[in-house]
């Protein structure tokens, strides 16, 4: 019974209609929710596909990653607005460390949470190596390569952390701008808004024109899009108390209005700004700049009906107003962070099937949701309303109540986790000297006397959930970590053998000799006057990593053929690349890669080894310590162009490379001919295949994640994995975060505190 009751009390608290902390503002946690739930869906893509009934929706599905400019928007307009009311009315600006305290609060422990989980669960080691300190200080984005690894959604983050530490400066910027009367610091901000615009189109310019990823994934590439939040911030102080301009009236009675042009936009911009099959088509400049503005406008008319007009009308705000829609609101920061891991172990656990129906495929939408909002309701009652309420409160009051005896017993215990984790680590990297230092802190606060005032027991209680993250998570994951891998005596340049075969109406995926992807094709594909390119085309995004050759064929490879190749190139038993391309009948044309001075050649038939292509905009060409038919790495936009292969037959055909991958790898063609590619993308993680008919495209996607071949170092030795022993260390920690949970759920601690006054009457 008091099981059942425990489990109602739990219910309760996550279903319990939550406290609005948006102030004036309730109804943007509800747009939070939409837009968090659309990024869910937009991810979903890359993991269930869409059953053909349903192929209508995918250019929408593909322009839901949109809604993380709905978030920039709500945090232009809700963050900035405090400052924009100070320089308007002449008064103090927030103060400085209680907004870096809440903001720490509100975004910091779980993101730290979501980022030990998923590294852990997902195996990406990193996060616990060496660059550990740029994943958890929010820096993985101005480090090229690691942009988009560790939490994959953390890009957004890192840029929302860099604008909380910029709105200060800029409110303080913009104060020192001369203004004597109310009318001129109106015009001031108004002046400086729009300038701020102007500057992030300038940057975003100047970006696009730019090699490289990282600035594209920073502040400057989303200036202006802050800066529109920002001025409605403006426009929501300056209209404060006052009847709103006749043209804007509409906004009490019909709010909705706004969200159908919202709507009007999605539209445009899956139907008119572009490739839309995949978010990851290389697409004009003119059309990505039309989608950038798009997805603004959409950001703002989804904002200016909860920021503007009587809250308390319209239909839109009656449904927003539903406690189950500002519940999902609430928890949609948890939601956007452990979507991804959710994605990942579902597909490892193979809950999606390769070709879903309609009711399967909608099924599994509503598993992910459901479970991915089950656990940001626990991170949100369990770790980040606790810290949260702490916002507005002095740490160090002393009146505070004293911590429960048996809640300081179980942060120590997470304390003592954390220090024996950190100890018995293999590498004694960053992030074993952060568990260390704060497993000791925690392991101190619990030698304090109960009686002494310290701070409020859900501070501590919120440190030592997190305590038991950092613990459990890498401790336990040394349970069934494999040994370090044995090196065998013949070592070889770490590549993928990618090759995409096109015949008899089907269209098949390979990597290193197996099949990861296959499907449909239409049977007679229409020849193409295109060019045959390697490595990317205009408008293409950063690549970091090399193609070693590129063969085609005119006949669809078998398995058997293209394994063949593979193991011959992979056991390094030929002197050549080309050696390796030429062990079937049926080639065509082979490329090899070399030197930038040099162009590139081909080395088939036809041309006699005569340039065919060059390199643009790569200065780095050339694989540090690849010398097995030369490597070309290209930037930004540089490709190899050559004539159309004009005697291959698009309907049966097979074009194969060796790729050396390097850390990040985006909107890359990597080989293209007769309207067929292949594309890998660091984004979902997976190898492309596809052909295209007109404007009509079929692609295969790959189940396996193409992240786990990106090699350590330009040369590595073939490894056999060994099984290991139960890690001491691992053990320990699992024990003591396992006894530190449970004293942390009050049933279970009430009956611990009986216990053990029972045994001191005996």
């Amino acid at each position: 019974m008091s099981t059942l009751k425990g489990l109602q009390s739990f219910q309760q608290r996550l279903t319990k209609r939550p406290d609005l902390h948006a102030g004036r503002f309730p109804y943007m946690d509800s747009l939070r929710a939409l837009a968090a739930f659309s990024i869910v869906i937009f991810h979903f893509a890359g993991y269930a596909a869409l059953p053909p009934e349903m192929d209508w929706l995918r250019p929408l599905q593909v322009r839901l990653g949109a809604g993380v400019l709905v978030f920039f928007v709500i945090s232009g307009f809700l963050i900035y607005r405090p400052f924009v009311r100070a320089n308007l009315e002449g008064g103090s600006r927030p103060e400085t460390a209680g907004y870096a305290k809440r903001r720490f609060l509100r975004i910091v422990p779980a993101y730290f949470l979501a980022l030990t989980v998923t590294a852990a669960l997902a195996g990406k080691s990193d996060v616990f190596g060496p660059d550990g300190f740029l994943y958890y200080g929010f820096a993985q984005i101005y480090s090229p390569g690691l942009e988009l690894r560790g939490l994959s959604v953390a890009w957004s983050l890192c840029i929302e952390a860099t604008l909380y530490a910029f709105l200060p400066i800029w409110a303080l910027f913009v104060g020192l701008v001369p203004a004597r009367t109310a009318v001129e610091r109106h015009r001031r901000e108004i002046s400086m808004l729009v300038l701020l615009i102007a500057l992030g189109v300038a940057t975003r310019i100047i970006l696009s024109n730019t090699q490289g990823r990282v600035g594209a994934v920073s502040i400057l590439a989303y200036l202006d899009i802050f800066a529109l939040g920002m001025l409605l911030a403006y426009f929501s102080v300056a209209w404060e108390g006052r009847k709103l301009p006749s043209w804007l009236g509409w906004l009490n009675e019909y709010p909705g209005i706004a969200w159908a042009l919202a709507a009007l936009c999605i539209w445009a911009m899956a139907t008119q700004t572009g490739p839309n099959r995949s978010a990851f088509q290389h697409a004009m400049t003119s059309d990505l700049w039309l989608r950038h503005g798009l997805s603004a406008a959409v950001g703002v008319l989804l904002v200016i009906p909860l920021a503007f007009g009587d809250q308390t009308k319209g239909t839109l705000r009656r449904v927003l107003s539903q406690p189950w829609f500002l519940w999902a609101g609430v928890v949609s920061y948890g939601v956007y962070l452990f979507h991804p891991i959710v994605l990942k172990k579902l597909k490892d656990a193979g809950a999606f099937p390769t070709h879903p129906n309609i009711l399967e495929w909608w099924g599994m939408l509503l598993l992910v949701a459901a479970i991915t909002a089950g656990i940001a309701a626990i991170s949100w009652h369990l770790l980040e309303r606790p810290l949260i309420n702490l916002k507005n409160t002095p740490l160090l009051s002393k009146s505070r109540p004293a911590l429960p005896q048996t809640a300081q017993i179980a942060i120590g215990i997470g304390g003592l986790a954390m220090i024996a984790t950190g100890i018995f680590g293999t590498d004694y990297v960053f992030i074993d000297f952060v568990l260390v230092a704060s497993g000791a802190v925690l392991a101190a606060a619990a030698l304090i006397p109960a009686n002494r005032p310290r701070p409020a027991s859900s501070l501590l209680a919120g440190i030592g959930a997190v305590a038991v993250a950092f613990a459990i998570v890498p401790g336990l994951l040394t349970l069934s970590a494999p040994a370090p891998a044995k090196a065998s005596t013949s070592a070889f340049p770490q590549r993928a053998y990618l090759a995409g075969t096109v015949g008899n109406g089907r269209i098949q995926l390979f990597l290193n000799g197996k099949v990861i992807a296959s499907g449909p094709a239409p049977k007679n594909l229409k020849p193409s006057k295109s060019p045959f390119e390697i490595g990317g085309v205009t408008g293409g995004h950063g690549w970091s990593g090399s193609l070693d050759s590129v063969g085609v064929w005119d006949q669809p490879l078998s398995q058997d053929a293209l394994r063949k190749q593979f193991l011959v190139g992979a056991n390094g038993k030929t002197g050549s690349v080309k050696s390796v391309m030429h062990v079937s009948d049926g080639l065509v044309r082979w490329y090899g890669l070399g030197d930038i001075g040099k162009g590139v050649k081909d080395r088939a038939s036809g041309t006699h080894g005569k340039v065919v292509g060059t390199v643009g905009q790569s200065p780095n060409h050339v694989a540090p310590g690849d010398h097995d038919g030369g490597a070309a790495k290209f930037l930004g936009k540089g490709r190899i162009s050559t004539p159309p292969l004009l005697n291959v037959s698009p309907s049966n055909f097979t074009v194969a490379t060796w790729v050396q991958t390097g850390a990040s790898i985006s909107d890359r063609t990597v080989a293209g001919v007769q309207g067929a590619w292949l594309l890998k993308t660091d984004i979902s993680g997976h190898w492309t295949f596809g052909v295209k008919q007109g404007k009509a495209g079929y692609t295969v996607v790959s189940r396996q994640t193409a992240q786990r071949f990106v090699p350590g170092a330009a040369q590595q030795a073939r490894i056999k994995e060994t099984p290991s022993g139960v890690s001491l260390g691992g053990l320990l920690a699992g024990l003591l975060v396992l006894g530190a949970g449970l004293l942390l759920i009050p049933s279970v601690r009430r009956r611990v505190v009986r216990f053990t006054g029972s045994l001191s009457k005996r």
